[in-house]
């Protein structure tokens, strides 16, 4: 195998390292608070409802636009969701290999390729449904792009400079913080290379300033359209800034190792060990030029001489442009956080790529520097390093368990039941995993601008139509004030709490933000007057709750509420029954009612009792019969019903 073949192969390595990095588990995470407003925003499939709710929101188009797109055509698993950031994600690792290469060498690349393809925060966002993986590999083209026109200025690649800084700016407005580096290099470079030639003939460097200068106006013109649309409505939220919400660091010097390991993963101090070496040997072969250069003049015809930088045969003033893209970069955005409060994960992670570039060309130094006592100390450094970061990763954004809280919802659900989130921000993340499970369910938001909204934050009189057109209301709160569940629960409308679940949030949730429970209550309203069946001279049924239809293999509960006319004396039991058309039970549930012995009732009490017939998946559709009878287990002896031993309650139509 050749020396090109071999290094294309590890490529493909790295490549493949990085797309399993990002796919592995991605399906199975539930989404959060973010990637849930991500798919609200997107859910309607016209352009101009898309663009108004981001519009009246803090993002860009791009992304949004492209999602809405892609739903149409791949769906909307979590896999489908996140594939663009993946393919993102995917695409930077090569494009930070390609970098690197430019400026530091092949070796360099080949491990800042590696860097990028396992590092936590990098993988994170090739993962969300969110516009990050996005930014991250727009910057970095827009990067790569600019430092190959200073070296080798052609049309095409100052066309792909405009392109990519103009995608940059319309995927998240912190693209203008690579721009303001790259313009502050780009005069840099110029004046260090403006007297480039002799007397008699013009600087190529003018000209290719003046080409610069126009990509940013080409790019500014380009953007006036979505610029209208942050002068006229976003402005005041984008005025705001990122506040000090969940996730958020404040600038001081205690806060750093935590931003170290968020940037760099649990071994931060060694990638940053790699950058430092990096930025010293930067700076010595600086030094050695500047001394080239005193040592080479003429007074009288030609100015002192420069290093061949056109040609590319000096790639030092590039080197310091990564560095500068990179640590130089988020040294300000430190300093500008004692003002603005700049520092998260989403508001970094666009850097990460420029320092793992400088990361790399340090690992490379080190293979340059032990090739002949030990040529593979780089590759064993690393390795380990990729090692510990894959079993060892860092949790950069804790989910709650939406996805566990869905599924507890749907074991209990019963078709034409309504569901009410109460859970703060985080409504359009519990409502798509509602949906998945769930994709006929009712499902109303009550702090996002979709379903109930109100300012006055009075929710119950947009509520009540609600209350009366049902019968079954589930409600499921977190984080925001219950309102909803506080109103059911004083008997609202006649409801009654039934069933209550607690789901407490998970280990790495609790360990970031603190303990907190998502309450899951069924609230059922009883109409015990509208028709009754007496059993014995015991029992009576004053309500029963009944679906019209459930399919088959599902599950069909079925509610009945008792009171008894004298205290039992024997533990009585209920059994409901599937009928079909011949009188065979098809399906059946036995129990206590309400899973509590009837010899501790009392009269005057309203007991609530649920049974669950677990319908088969062969079960034939059609129409069928739901009885009930009562009985006592030691004779199994029903009591008698308007003189039958069971009494038929509904029917159901079985899809």
């Amino acid at each position: 195998m050749t020396q090109t073949a071999r290094h294309l192969s590890i490529i493909v390595l790295i490549l493949l390292l990085a797309t399993a990095t990002r796919i592995t588990n991605v399906g199975s995470w539930p989404v959060w608070t973010d990637e849930g407003w991500s798919i609200w925003a997107t859910d309607d499939a016209r352009l101009d409802v898309v663009l108004d709710n981001l519009a009246h929101d803090r993002h860009p188009p791009l992304y949004f636009v492209a999602l809405r797109g892609w739903r149409s055509l791949a769906g909307d698993s979590p896999l489908a969701l996140r594939y663009l950031s993946i393919a993102a994600g995917i695409l930077t690792v090569a494009v930070a290999y390609r970098l690197g290469a430019d400026v530091f060498g092949r070796r360099a690349g080949k491990y800042a390729a590696l860097l990028l393809a396992v590092l936590p925060i990098a993988v994170y966002y090739s993962q969300e449904v969110r516009h990050y993986g996005w930014f991250i590999l727009f910057v970095l083209l827009s990067w790569l792009c600019f430092l190959r026109f200073l070296k080798y200025p052609t049309f095409g690649i100052w066309l792909g400079y405009i392109t990519s800084l103009t995608l940059a700016f319309y995927t998240l407005y912190f693209a203008v913080l690579p721009l303001a580096v790259q313009v502050v290099v780009g005069l840099v470079w110029w004046l260090g290379r403006n007297t480039r030639g002799s007397y008699s003939q013009p600087s190529p460097y003018k000209k290719s300033l003046l080409w610069l200068v126009g990509a940013w106006v080409v790019m500014g013109i380009l953007y006036l359209p979505w610029l209208w649309v942050i002068a006229t409505i976003q402005f005041p939220t984008l005025s705001s800034g990122i506040g000090n919400l969940p996730g958020t660091y404040a600038a001081t010097l205690a806060n750093i190792p935590a931003l170290g390991e968020l940037l760099l993963g649990a071994q931060w101090a060694l990638l940053l060990g790699l950058g430092a070496l990096a930025v010293w040997n930067i700076r010595v072969a600086h030094v050695d030029i500047l001394l080239d250069e005193q040592e080479s003049t003429d007074a009288m015809y030609r100015v002192p001489t420069q290093p061949d930088f056109h040609r590319g045969n000096n790639r030092v003033p590039l080197q310091w442009a990564v560095v500068l893209g990179g640590f130089g970069l988020l040294v300000a955005m430190f300093l500008l956080s004692a003002r603005f409060n700049l520092l998260s994960g989403r508001t970094l992670v666009f850097v990460v790529p420029m320092l793992v570039v400088v990361c790399g060309y340090g690992a490379s130094l080190i293979e340059n520097k032990m090739r002949d006592s030990s040529p593979t100390a780089a590759n064993v450094l690393l390795g380990a390093w990729v090692l510990v970061t894959l079993l060892t990763p860092t949790v950069i954004q804790p989910r709650l368990d939406s996805d566990v809280t869905a599924r507890m919802v749907a074991e209990e659900y019963a078709a034409g039941d309504l569901i009410v989130l109460e859970t703060g921000w985080d409504d359009n993340a519990f409502a798509y995993q509602l949906r998945r499970v769930l994709p006929d369910a009712e499902i109303v938001r009550t702090i996002t601008r979709a379903d109930i909204y109100s300012d006055q934050k009075d929710l119950l009189p947009a509520m009540m139509p609600l209350f009366d057109s049902h019968r079954r209301i589930w409600v499921v709160q977190w984080l925001q004030a219950p309102q909803i569940m506080n109103a059911l629960d004083a008997g609202t409308a006649g409801y009654q709490p039934v069933i209550r679940h607690e789901v407490p949030v998970n280990a790495d949730y609790r360990q970031r933000f603190g303990e907190s429970l998502t309450q899951i209550v069924l609230y059922e309203k009883p109409m015990p007057d509208v028709q009754t069946w007496q059993f014995g001279d015991l029992f009576t049924l004053r309500d029963a709750l009944v679906p019209t239809q459930a399919r088959a293999g599902e599950r069909l509960p079925v509610d009945l509420w008792w009171s008894v006319s004298t205290p039992p004396q024997l533990d009585y039991s209920v059994g409901v029954f599937l009928l079909d058309s011949s009188g065979a039970v098809q399906v059946e549930h036995n129990g206590p009612p309400a899973g509590q012995r009837t010899v501790q009732w009392v009269t005057g009490g309203l007991y609530f009792d649920r049974h669950t017939l677990m319908l088969p998946p062969n079960l034939p559709a059609r129409r069928y019969s739901l009885v009930v009878k009562v009985y006592w287990y030691g004779d199994n002896e029903a009591l008698p019903v308007d003189g039958q031993p069971f009494a038929t309650i509904g029917e159901i139509e079985v899809q």
